[in-house]
This record gives C-alpha cells, structure tokens and sequence, in this order.
C-alpha cells in the first residue's frame, strides 16, 4: 500500500509548524527570563498574559507534532485532527482577512506610514491571509477524498490483521467516511471553546474585570463569573470533541448568548458602554500606557460578523443534533 503524497506533505508542515512554534515560545520565555525589571517595559500584568499565551502556544505546538506522527503512521485519529487543524486555520486566517478588509476604510492612519501605504498594506495582507484561508480549505477537501480515506481505512485493517488482500473489512468503517461540513464546524467550536477557556484562566489569574450584557464585573464577582465561564467553556469544548451531550447543549446556549450580544449593540448607549469597558480592563493589565480607541463603526460591522458566524455554528450544531443527544 503506497502512502499519499499529500499526507506526508501534510505531516512535514504540520512537523516544521510545530517545532517553529515550539522555538518561538523557547525563545520568548528565554527573552522574557532573561531581561531583569529595567529591560522589561511591560507590567506584571501584561507580562503574566504574555507567559500565558507563551503557554497556550507552546501547547498547540506540541499537538500539531503529535499530529504530524500521526499522519506518518496513518493513524485514523490523525485525519480528524488534521482536517480540525485546516478547518481552524480556514477559520482564523477567513476572519483576519475580513478584519483587514473593515480596518480599510475605518482604522485610524498611523503616522510611521507614508501616505497611502497602509491602504496597500491592509490589502496585501487581506489577499495573503484569504490565500492561506483557501489553502486550508483545500486541505479540508482533501483529507476527505477517497483515496485518502481509503489509505487510512487500510492502514487500520492492516494493524487488525484484517486486510484480506487489500478488502478492507473493519466493523467500525463509518471513522472512515465522509465527515461533513457540519460536523468539521462542530469540531472547530470544540477547539476554539478550548483556547477560549485556558484564555480565560489567564484572564482570571490576573483579576481582571469581566464585561456581562452591560454590565462591567469586578473584584469578586469578577472571579467567581471568570470561574465559571471558564468552567463552561472547557466543559463545551470537550463536550463537542467528545460527543457529551451537556457539552452540545451548553455550546447552543454559548451561541444564543453571543447573538443575544450583537443585538444589544441596537441598544442606545450599549456600544458606549463597552467600549469604555474595553479601555478600562486595557487599563487595568496595562496601567500608564496609552490605549487606541475603539473606532464604533468597526466595533458594530465586527459585531454583526459574529453574530453571522455565531449564527451559522448554531445552524451545524442543530444539523449534527442526532451525533450528541440520545
């Protein structure tokens, strides 16, 4: 049986992005460890969050490794992964573009840049990151071709000692079908409420406050509200890898609320009151450093995207339903 090339291919990048990632964070913690309080401009705040998002990192990295020897191996869980990794990566590189797009006509100029360079800047970077996006989107597609399938599905015969001439018989065939658009949407929510919920735990190492539906939580309150939705965020995210049904039924809820969210910026005053919200926790992990801030055309034309995205998860959640609940 040959090994797609592709597989392999995806395994080398997967490998390389990985232990790139994994010296990036070494280097970082070195730089940061190194550098007594007079060469360390940031507060302990930000460079607690710094160690934090070191950390997260550091632990993606690892996974994307593990994937990647997976892939060598043609391991049936590797293909999930993968697809989840590209489908992730079609996810944030599709909303970066985006982002670029709106920053075109509403971010403010930066002065560094000639006129008319950061215009070009935004696009060139927009085009770059919907390449990417289209190139993850193609590894989605592929992952899920027959042939690749078929490699893996035989690839686990064979370990079974049920090859019977290069028949695959395996009782548990269906791990190697199709997996749909729906459920790959599913999966990248199951990963994302898991950084979500580490992030969280960042956040509520470093008391800072919390912004609930209008409302700007602090002191301990704060952290009992951080407690729990972090607790909420990791049990929804594992839930959805999973297939638990509390875990489906709390990821719904989680998208109920972000629409709740964007419609309340209809709200007279509420755009206002988070974007004073927003400065004072940049204030409170940065003090005496001056903050940018928030343009409300963009923090609406942002908002009204997610609730779009926030939208269509709900609609996957209910389309893969029959996966989570008996």
């Amino acid at each position: 049986m040959r090994k797609p090339i592709g597989v392999f291919i995806a395994g080398v990048i997967l490998l390389v992005a990985g232990l790139l990632g994994l010296l990036t964070v070494s280097l970082g913690l070195l730089g940061i460890t190194s550098l007594h309080s007079g060469q360390w401009p940031m507060t302990g705040g930000v460079r607690f969050l710094t160690f934090g998002a070191e950390t997260i990192t550091g632990l993606v990295s690892m996974f994307l490794c593990w994937v990647a020897v997976g892939l060598f191996g043609l391991r049936s869980w590797s293909r999930y992964a993968a697809i989840v990794v590209a489908a992730l990566g079609a996810c944030f590189c599709g909303v970066s573009a985006l982002t670029l797009v709106l920053l075109l006509h509403s971010a403010p100029p930066v002065r560094s840049l000639p006129s008319g360079a950061q215009h070009h800047l935004f696009v060139l970077l927009a085009a770059f990151y919907f390449l990417l996006s289209a190139i993850a989107i193609f590894w989605v597609v592929y992952f899920n071709r027959e042939p690749v399938r078929r490699a893996f599905a035989e690839m686990a015969a064979r370990r079974q000692g049920q090859d019977a001439y290069g028949r695959v018989i395996l009782p548990d065939r269906h791990r190697h079908s199709v997996i749909n658009f729906a459920q790959i949407v599913v999966w990248i929510v199951g990963g994302l409420c898991l950084i979500g919920g580490l992030s969280m735990i960042v956040i509520l190492l470093l008391g800072a406050p919390m912004f609930l539906l209008g409302w700007l939580v602090t002191g301990v309150a704060a952290f009992v509200v951080e407690i729990l939705w972090a607790g909420i965020l990791l049990y929804a995210g594992l839930g959805l890898i999973f297939r638990w049904r509390g875990g489906w039924i709390l990821a719904v809820a989680l998208q109920f609320y972000s629409l709740l969210s964007v419609i309340l910026l209809l709200v007279p005053g509420y755009p206002q009151r988070l974007i004073q919200a927003s400065h004072i926790v940049a204030t409170r992990l940065s003090p005496g450093v001056t903050t940018t801030p928030v343009n409300p055309p963009f923090l609406i034309a942002a908002s009204s995207i997610g609730g779009l995205v926030a939208l269509g998860i709900l609609v996957a959640l209910l389309r893969c339903r029959k996966s989570y609940l008996p």
